[in-house]
């Protein structure tokens, strides 16, 4: 990574955390966890490892969802 990030997770609860991103640290996100990042500097690159291909053509390797859906997702975890 170049430069600075930030990152937004929150998960199926509702609790949001906030991150730096820098060439220092990494995160790892588990399943089940919006993620949502901002780039603080110019010039900023990150490296995101995956563990599925994923192809914008193919329906077969999306195994993810939008934001809307995980808001509906989570209205079944609030008490």
């Amino acid at each position: 990574m170049e430069g600075a990030a930030t990152i937004e997770l929150e998960d199926v609860y509702g609790k949001v955390k906030k991150f730096p991103l820098t060439p220092r640290n990494g995160l790892y996100i588990p399943p089940f966890i919006l993620h949502t990042y901002w780039i603080d500097a110019d010039n900023t690159r990150l490296l995101v490892v995956a563990n599925t291909t994923f192809d914008a053509n193919d329906e077969r390797t999306k195994d993810t969802y939008p934001a809307a859906v995980f808001k509906e997702l989570q209205k079944h975890y609030f008490f």
